[in-house]
């Protein structure tokens, strides 16, 4: 309620007030600024009060609090259960680390974070690169900034390094007797790093080392075996089976020498390969070309990852580089059948890979469930060269592939697989860019039993490599030019049921009856149909009652969000959204993205696009 005053006419105008009204208004101002600030205070002291009462509610509140109510051993378990949570790999250790945020709620649970072993029986150690050239750009300053600031950096990159061995020692302590995870990462160390450091890191080594009976789960990337990183790495490099009883999960990789001659990370007839228990196993042919020496027991493992890509050099290794040594189609078969236990199998290629000229000894994999290769598609003699009852799952898994060009739809790589396994499994994954559209449909047309469909795409910009000329003599009957597959309604169209009323009724049978899960590429350019098309694909979906239906759908639309909004357009609709999950992504008004769609984590969309 505003007060009356005798200018009110003149208020929030122009009005210039005379010499005589000038007293008048500075005696009103002073009479209401004198009331102002008798209601301020009194604000102030109600403010005073309200924050002691609330204060008063909230800790009593706190003291009756059901988590405090919660027997130790079932907090315990709770804080275990913590453990299995989606994590970062690459999230700051220790500090964003379960154990740790637990550890400082409070002094109970701190206590009992303590007393429980297994919240400490992880390790994440990447050890920083050693700092070199000019820090800070100060190439152009003089040597004494110069000599001042590459100080200041090695001296920061010792207290890290020291900051890593104190953690280690403290979580080998507090996890007591229980199995270990160790996550490890070093680079080539420099010739320049300071003997103390060295040390410090020989150090870290042996703490980890002290314990390696207890290791369960093991990930080493280590740096070639030069002379440097075999005096801070030796013990780690010359680990024993008999050094490890208990590993049942190690991966294994090699970064190239930055510094001098290297050697390989492990004797070939010794080693942490050859652990007796290893069923999950993880590593590079640019570590170990010569698979026929190591020690590894093939016919114990259910899981193998292999990347037999050479790196960015192809160049090199198509010529024959590395001593001629590649890793092709017959090598892939060989690494397979040497593995009758497996379950799960991923192998990357690489960029240019010789296939199979014609089908060999046939390989069976009783027991093999899920099957991806990356980089490449094997061809049709190599399909028909495999026997794989129990397959359930087969992922293309790239963003390019050298295979790409074909002269139809039956002809090509990805068909010869689906022909073969496509009324069998249940989860594919392949890139649509690499197939023409009648290439794509005639593909659609084999996935009978599909519950789970995942769709890759380059986006708008090809990652391809340029085609060396050898690929295309290697295959005459490639075509040079093709229109690649498009993700657009028509696509949608057929993947809807009918109906009751008709509306979304298609001639051809729809695609993937029994499809529960399907992810659209997350590239721009990877879809081209709209919200209201994806609204009526997602509706029929739901509609149809011949079987489960949706449980979740994402996609990334090429376009800024506008149209309309999907899930609310379902919801006007009136189709169940109970049990489905529904993202739809949408690019940042300003974004700025990496480089190479290939360094993206394989299932995460949110850290691309809004939604």
């Amino acid at each position: 309620m505003e007060a009356k005053t005798p200018f009110a006419k003149h208020l929030d105008t122009n009005y210039v007030p005379s010499d005589e009204e000038l007293p008048l208004i500075r005696a009103l101002i002073q009479q209401k600024a004198e009331t102002l600030a008798v209601l301020n205070a009194r604000i102030k002291a109600l403010e005073v009060e309200r924050d002691a009462e609330q204060s008063f509610v909230q800790r009593h509140i706190a003291l009756i609090s059901p988590i405090k109510r919660v027997p130790d051993d079932i907090l315990s378990s709770i804080f275990i259960a913590c453990l299995a949570l989606r994590r970062d790999r690459y999230e700051p250790w220790p500090t964003g680390h379960p154990a740790v945020i637990l550890s400082h709620v409070c002094s109970r649970w701190r206590q009992l974070a303590l007393k429980t072993p297994i919240l400490w029986s992880t390790l994440k150690i990447y050890i920083p690169p050693f700092p070199a050239g000019h820090p800070m750009g100060l190439v152009h300053m003089s040597s004494l900034i110069q000599r001042t600031a590459e100080s200041e950096a090695t001296h920061s990159w010792e207290k890290q390094v020291e900051r890593l061995l104190r953690l280690s020692r403290v979580w080998i302590a507090r996890s007591k007797d229980c199995f270990l995870t160790i996550d490890f990462l070093v680079v080539d160390i420099s010739p320049s790093a300071p003997d103390s450091t060295i040390s410090t890191i020989s150090s870290i080594i042996g703490v980890i080392c002290d314990a390696s009976w207890r290791w369960k789960r093991a990930w080493l990337h280590l740096p070639s075996r030069t002379p440097i990183n075999s005096l801070a790495l030796g013990r780690l490099y010359d680990l024993k089976p008999a050094d490890i009883p208990s590993l049942c999960d190690l991966a294994l990789s090699q970064s190239r020498p930055f510094f001098g001659s290297s050697a390989p990370i492990s004797p070939p007839d010794t080693g942490i390969l050859g652990g007796g228990v290893i069923r999950t196993l993880s590593f590079t042919f640019q570590s170990f070309p010569s698979l026929n020496s190591l020690p590894i027991k093939w016919a114990q493992l259910t899981k193998l990852v292999f990347d037999g890509n050479p790196g960015l050099h192809y160049d090199y290794y198509a010529q024959g580089g590395s001593e001629g040594v590649q890793f092709d189609g017959a090598s892939a078969l060989g690494l397979m059948r040497r593995c009758p236990q497996l379950a799960h199998c991923d192998i990357s290629f690489g960029h240019y890979t010789q296939d199979l000229n014609a089908a060999i000894e046939s390989v069976t994999l009783p027991y093999l469930q899920f099957l991806c290769f990356r980089y490449y598609i094997p061809g049709k003699h190599f399909v028909s060269s495999l026997h794989l009852p129990a397959l359930q799952a087969l992922s293309f898994r790239s963003f390019h592939d050298s295979s790409m060009r074909t002269v139809g739809p039956h002809n090509s790589r990805l068909a010869a697989w689906l022909q073969t396994y496509g009324q069998q499994i249940t989860d594919v994954e392949f890139n649509v860019k690499t197939l023409s559209q009648s290439a794509l449909y005639a593909c659609m047309d084999l996935l009978t039993n599909l519950t789970s469909l995942r769709l890759d795409h380059n986006g708008n910009i090809s990652h391809t490599p340029p085609t060396p000329p050898w690929h295309a003599a290697n295959e005459p009957e490639a075509e040079v030019t093709y229109v690649p597959a498009k993700l657009d309604g028509d696509f949608l169209h057929r993947l809807t049921p009918h109906d009751d009323s008709g509306n979304t009724s298609v001639e051809a049978p729809v695609w993937c009856p029994r499809l529960e899960t399907i992810r659209f590429p997350k590239e721009f350019g990877g879809v081209t149909f709209s919200e209201v098309e994806l609204a009526q694909f997602i509706a029929g979906r739901r509609l149809d009652r011949n079987g489960k239906g949706l449980r979740e759908v994402i996609a990334v639309l090429g376009t800024l969000k506008g149209q309309i909004d999907v899930k609310g357009h379902l919801d006007e609709m009136g189709v169940d959204l109970n049990g489905l999950e529904i993202k739809v992504f949408y690019p940042s008004t300003f974004l700025v993205r990496p480089a190479s769609p290939m360094v993206y984590p394989e299932t995460d969309y949110d850290h691309l696009y809004t939604e």
